[in-house]
């Protein structure tokens, strides 16, 4: 009797280990906003959980950071066909997430990525200084969305207290697209995306 007892308590305890271990595996997928309020996997993108950071930048930012890179090279060539790409990719990244839901995605995240498609697609890219005037507001929509939503992987933002403006990059190397070659290092960091969330300097 007192074997069989053993032998039960062994079983409970593997038991007991198993889904622990299970447990941990299953959170370890989730994104920080939901693990945070406690809710399961399941309810990533749904809108009781969006889809704050379970997302990579290679989605639809890197056009972004492509036109970043040639307008701190001060170049314009190749802006038009980036601006209208981040356009399309940004479309397609949101019905993604509607797609990966079984509501629609929340309203205020929806109007931020219409915010970044609009201004990609208004992109003025003649020549430079309207190509670097049309920037600002771009960024001001993609540096919103991120710090509202965050992405996967590490982005960068930085400031540049001459002209005012904020700017992302996918490296921590300043590289300022507002002044390019005349001033290419103005900017200081002011912050950076961790386990999918934007985190302040």
């Amino acid at each position: 009797m007192n074997r069989f007892k053993s032998i039960l308590v062994v079983a409970i305890a593997i038991s007991a280990a198993l889904l622990a271990t299970a447990s941990v595996s299953v959170w370890a997928g989730c994104g920080p906003t939901c693990a945070s309020k406690g809710q399961a996997c399941a309810m990533q993108g749904s809108a009781a959980c969006p889809m704050g950071g379970s997302k990579d930048p290679s989605t639809f930012l890197t056009s972004y950071f492509e036109m970043r890179s040639l307008l701190a090279n001060d170049k314009v060539k190749g802006l038009d066909k980036l601006s209208k790409k981040l356009a399309s990719e940004t479309n397609k990244f949101e019905k993604t997430l509607a797609g990966n839901t079984k509501n629609k995605i929340p309203a205020e995240q929806a109007i931020a990525l219409n915010n970044i498609e609009k201004a990609a697609s208004t992109m003025k890219t003649n020549n430079l200084k309207s190509a670097r005037e049309s920037f600002k507001g771009l960024s001001r929509a993609v540096v919103d969305y991120v710090k509202d939503y965050g992405v996967d992987g590490t982005v960068y933002s930085f400031y540049c207290d001459m002209v005012k403006e904020s700017w992302l990059q996918e490296t921590d190397k300043v590289g300022n697209p507002y002044f390019g070659s005349k001033m290419l290092k103005c900017g200081v960091m002011t912050g950076h995306t961790m386990n999918g969330k934007y985190m302040s300097s």
